[in-house]
């Protein structure tokens, strides 16, 4: 697979493109010098604790307070209470209302492994399926790792020399003493250690190996690249313009989108869940019904594992496929585990429900795509749907009939959108309104010459 990581330093934005067979697979973008707010080291004062839930709120400079369960406290931690001082880090950042998860087993990622200073043992990627190799992977990193300090070793790992890993294992020890050094001395809350660039974290998740280039419209960012031991080169155009990565991603981001095959996907996502419902459309074939089912499924599972990618979703993930038969629910319950598992951010499959809905989750690694590049809709509150004209005429009509019934008199003017003025006149009539069109008011409508509590009138 020819894979190729774009970046972007202009228009005030750091922009990155994960293309694959020069299709759009990741998309992202930060203000300019912005980093992820997931793997954030910082310095939190502790707030009130919940002995109920066993856990505290922590002010780690957000908007939100942060959420740290207190189970989850490394070896050697003091217990805390109001008013402490607490280093800590963002497991999950902040999503919709929720404040970020923090946790106090602190972690610091790299190419090879994932370094855990305050020690919990050694784990090995579970895509690391060969028992010997895990074995032999545990071992040899358990004798390069300084006392007290555990790791979980990743799949890149495999193809690393003990030099490499123990190169690895020293950065990433040096970073985290750095980041904590004379914490005890400051005041929180204060941050340690940055989540890193989305390019930084683009070039620890993929090898050199897996990434045929990285093409950069910046000096500082091709020089990243390089850094970490990429293929890189500098061009003087916008490389995710060239590749016309905006069109795509505008194409992936619609509530409808379609599959080679003539069907298609309807994508909702809400806050605690996103679902797909697959639709056969114009796919009523040329072939049987059960082979026609079986390729729009296949085509809708290759697509939502793309979706989820490019959506950075995270959560539970609900997919309504077309009934099938049983060996075919489980020929595409195979294909989207393989397909999930090329995913660098953790993806499960759970399989079908008794009710032939297939269950997915995704580790939340901050906000998803649609919370960061766009805002609630001021006139559907983010519903999606707005009053009908036959809507908009009757709520006018019930609004200005109780304003009469509390003994308002005199002409009041209704202003709607020329899309419901006749609907509103034929429903106004007889309660000596004045009906105004207006070019605005888009499923709503508005009151003029209202009295109001004070007893005068809105103009």
């Amino acid at each position: 697979m020819k894979r190729e990581i774009l970046c972007s330093g202009r228009y005030n934005q750091t922009r990155l493109a994960v293309m694959e067979n020069d299709r759009l697979a990741e998309y992202y973008s930060f203000s300019a010098g912005e980093s992820a707010e997931t793997g954030e080291i910082v310095l939190g004062l502790v707030k009130r604790l919940l002995p109920g839930m066993e856990a505290a709120f922590v002010e780690i400079g957000k908007p939100r307070l942060g959420f740290l369960p207190l189970s989850e406290r490394a070896a050697g931690a003091k217990p805390l209470k109001a008013g402490d001082s607490v280093v800590c880090q963002v497991k999950k950042a902040a999503h919709e209302e929720k404040g970020a998860y923090l946790t106090r087993d602190i972690s610091v990622a790299g190419r090879f492994l994932v370094l855990l200073p305050l020690g919990g043992g050694i784990g090995v990627s579970l895509k690391i399926g060969d028992a010997k190799e895990r074995a032999e992977l545990k071992s040899l990193v358990a004798s390069l790792l300084p006392s007290g300090t555990g790791a979980v070793v990743r799949s890149a790992a495999l193809t690393a020399s003990a030099d490499e890993l123990k190169a690895e294992i020293d950065a990433l020890t040096m970073r985290y003493q750095n980041a904590v050094s004379g914490a005890e001395f400051k005041k929180p809350p204060a941050l340690l250690l940055s989540g890193g660039s989305p390019l930084q974290r683009a070039l620890t998740d993929y090898t050199p190996e897996s990434v045929q280039r990285v093409l950069a419209d910046t000096k500082e960012l091709c020089e990243e690249a390089l850094g970490a031991g990429m293929i890189a080169e500098l061009t003087e155009n916008d490389p995710l313009e060239i590749a016309q990565c905006e069109e795509q991603l505008k194409k992936a981001l619609a509530r409808k989108i379609y599959l080679p095959c003539g069907g298609y996907l309807v994508v909702d996502q809400c806050e605690a869940l996103t679902v797909f419902d697959v639709n056969s459309g114009s796919n009523t074939g040329k072939r049987i019904q059960r082979e026609t089912i079986l390729k729009t499924n296949l085509e809708a599972a290759a697509e939502i594992a793309r979706q989820a990618r490019i959506r950075a979703l995270g959560g539970i993930i609900i997919v309504d496929f077309i009934d099938m038969e049983a060996e075919d629910a489980a020929r595409v319950e195979a294909e989207m585990r393989a397909l999930t598992a090329k995913d660098r951010v953790k993806m499960t499959v759970e399989g079908f429900t008794r009710l032939g809905l297939m269950e997915l989750t995704r580790r939340r690694t901050g906000q998803n795509i649609l919370e960061s590049r766009m805002e609630q809709c001021p006139v559907c509150a983010g519903s999606g749907r707005i009053l009908s004209p036959q809507g908009v005429a009757l709520a006018a009509a019930l609004d200005v009939a109780r304003r009469r019934r509390s003994g308002q008199d005199g002409e009041i003017t209704v202003s709607v959108n020329r899309s419901a003025h006749d609907e509103a006149a034929k429903t106004l009539s007889g309660l000596n309104v004045r009906l105004k069109a207006n070019h605005g008011l888009l499923g709503r409508y508005e009151l003029e010459n209202v009295k109001t509590d004070a007893g005068s009138d809105k103009e």
